[in-house]
């Protein structure tokens, strides 16, 4: 009995024998990271494993990619860097969004089922082009995230020895720590996770390099390798994308301390974290101001319910608007599908032909592309000289997922 408590903890916590998600937390809590970001990284590695060695031409995966429209703007990100690893490669890329464009195509050439006109106003067009169900990594990390938090807020809860276990450990990133927080039910629970994470950031503080620990702490993206902050290889066309990250670049320069207080609730976890890193650099990493990051990021109080909506988000969305209003006449030429949705929700029903009609035009192009690029791989063509089509798999990510796919 003695030998089972030590080896698997205590009676009053996980994990028992068969609790596998307590045990997979209690490895990777052994590591020098967040132990839920890590667990996030490798669920989302081992999907895009799957994807790349046997699931490209996979039939279920085609169903469930096109329900989507592919992935998310951070997941194609993702994709992307996966992608030029060697043992993946941009071929299953093409094969893929080849897919998803001719989806698009004829839906755009027969809106309904019974094989009627174009579209004569934008309802059937909004439906068809609005995924039917959220990005399929964003699935797969938010069931990994939510399992393993409720497993590390019981143990805080409940278990001394869990505790005592966590505070040897490296601990939670701030925007985990955020939502453990808020899950948490038990002073004691509160008290410690809050004292970690201050011991936390005083231990990277001290480091000879504190500014390379620091984005990972308080962004808690410890699972974004280094390649993915390089130069945009594509340059986007999209006026939405352009005009929102100048807005957001500009909100940044002026952002304050009071911006990123959990108490005022007024920015998402992203925009808070940016917040934070711009704060820094612009005091030249001042320690008490992280201090003051850290502590300011926290919840005021025990049980606090999460944030609802992010004043960045809003004025950058409103941003985005007006730029693709006023190039509205050639938007489906330049425009990313979010963004032609957004505009899409507030336009009249008669501009719908004209830019259903570009649309297609731009798909059919797109479509042609990634065909020759896929044809290009073929050991027949494979000395055929590379034209437009050596980028159209980046260009296919960027007409999916905005310019952050190809930029961060």
């Amino acid at each position: 009995m003695r030998r089972n408590e030590l080896a698997f903890g205590d009676t009053y916590w996980f994990p028992k024998p068969a609790d596998f998600a307590a045990a997979k937390l209690l490895e990777v809590m052994e590591k020098s990271v967040c132990p839920i970001c890590a667990l996030r990284q490798r669920s989302e590695d081992r999907f895009l494993f799957t994807l790349f060695w046997e699931s490209i031409n996979d039939p279920l995966v085609r169903v469930r990619l096109r329900e989507s429209l592919g992935f998310c703007t951070y997941h194609t990100h993702q994709l992307r860097v996966t992608a030029s690893q060697p043992w993946a490669g941009a071929l299953g890329v093409a094969i893929l969004y080849r897919d998803l464009v001719n989806m698009l195509v004829s839906y755009l050439r027969r809106p309904s089922r019974g094989f009627g006109r174009r579209f004569s106003s934008l309802d059937p067009l909004l439906r068809r082009i609005e995924p039917a169900r959220p990005c399929p990594l964003c699935e797969i990390a938010e069931r990994t995230e939510s399992t393993h938090l409720l497993v590390l807020v019981k143990g805080m809860d409940e278990s001394p020895w869990f505790r005592e276990h966590y505070s040897r450990s490296y601990g939670l990133c701030v925007t985990h720590s955020q939502q453990a927080m808020h899950m948490v039910r038990t002073t004691e629970g509160w008290d410690q996770l809050r004292a970690h994470l201050a011991q936390t950031s005083s231990l990277l503080w001290n480091r000879s390099n504190p500014a390379s620990g620091w984005k990972s702490f308080l962004c808690g993206l410890t699972w974004i390798p280094e390649a993915m902050e390089q130069a945009n290889e594509l340059a986007s066309q999209c006026p939405g994308c352009v005009a929102e990250a100048a807005t957001e670049q500009g909100l940044l320069q002026r952002v304050s301390l009071e911006h990123v207080k959990d108490s005022e609730r007024r920015l998402c976890s992203r925009h808070r974290a940016q917040a934070g890193l711009e704060l820094l650099r612009r005091a030249d990493g001042d320690k008490e101001l992280a201090q003051q990051l850290v502590q300011a990021a926290l919840p005021c109080f025990q049980g606090a319910e999460p944030m609802a909506g992010c004043l960045f988000c809003q004025q950058m969305r409103s941003a985005a608007l007006g730029a693709l209003v006023s190039e509205a006449h050639d938007m489906g030429h330049c425009a990313c599908l979010p963004h032609i949705r957004l505009v899409l929700r507030q336009a009249a029903a008669a501009q719908s032909q004209a830019w259903v009609g570009s649309l297609e035009a731009r798909l059919q192009y797109l479509s042609q592309h990634l065909s020759d690029f896929i044809r290009k791989h073929d050991y027949r063509f494979s000395d055929e000289p590379w034209g437009a089509e050596r980028d159209s798999w980046l260009q296919a990510l960027t007409f999916f997922a905005g310019a952050e796919c190809v930029k961060q």
